[in-house]
Order: C-alpha cells, then sequence, then structure tokens
C-alpha cells in the first residue's frame, strides 16, 4: 500500500521535475481540435487505408511474375545470349522458370499480399 503511494507520488515528482503542467493547456487545446475534426479524421484513416489496399493489390497484380525481382542460382545465365538453355530472366513466371530448372528459381517480393502491402507502406 505504502509502495504504491510512494508510486504515485514520484510520478507526480516527475511531472513537476519536467514542468508538464505549463502544457497543460496545448494538450488541451490539442484534444479540442481532435475531437472536432475527428470525422474527417476517420475519413482520411479510411481514405488511405483504401489507397494503400488498391495500390498493394495493383503491385501485386502487375509485379508478381516481374523477371527482375526473380533470383536464380549462379549456375544459371541471367539471359539466354543465344545458347541453347534460356535464362533466368527469359520466363514469363517464376513457375516456369522452376519448371525447366526446378527449384532453383526463387522470387521473395511480390509473391502474396501482406508482402505486396509491407513494400508498399
Amino acid at each position: 500500500e505504502s509502495g504504491d503511494m510512494a508510486r504515485v507520488f514520484r510520478i507526480f515528482r516527475i511531472f513537476r521535475i519536467l514542468q508538464l503542467e505549463d502544457f497543460v493547456t496545448a494538450f488541451s487545446k490539442l484534444d479540442n481540435v481532435f475531437r472536432a475534426s475527428k470525422d474527417v479524421l476517420k475519413a482520411t484513416g479510411l481514405m488511405a487505408l483504401i489507397i494503400w489496399i488498391g495500390g498493394g493489390a495493383l503491385f501485386f497484380i502487375f509485379e508478381q511474375n516481374n523477371p527482375n525481382w526473380r533470383q536464380c542460382d549462379p549456375s544459371i545465365p541471367l539471359v539466354s545470349n543465344g545458347t541453347d538453355s534460356p535464362g533466368c530472366f527469359d520466363f514469363a513466371s517464376t513457375a516456369e522458370c522452376n519448371a525447366y530448372y526446378p527449384g532453383m528459381c526463387d522470387q521473395k517480393v511480390f509473391v502474396n499480399m501482406p508482402n505486396s502491402l509491407y513494400l508498399t507502406a
């Protein structure tokens, strides 16, 4: 019991040292502004969320099989250069690359929606 009371007084001492009572009016005005524009902030947040998810979805759709995001084993050439074996960037998708070179092609970005949302944040 007495330890809790001492802790409360220590917190008040910290407020006194930091002189936070000077900012009470500023925090009060900031709270008034927040309450007055609460609906606008909600609408803005919703629009930002919609744009973020829409942008992430578009990036996922259009960048999903971009060869610039693909990584292949060092033994695979990047492009065919007139040889018989195709290069890493010659395939339309990472799945096609893995079908020709089993397990040697990898893509770590824009492979699913959470990854796309993280990269567009």
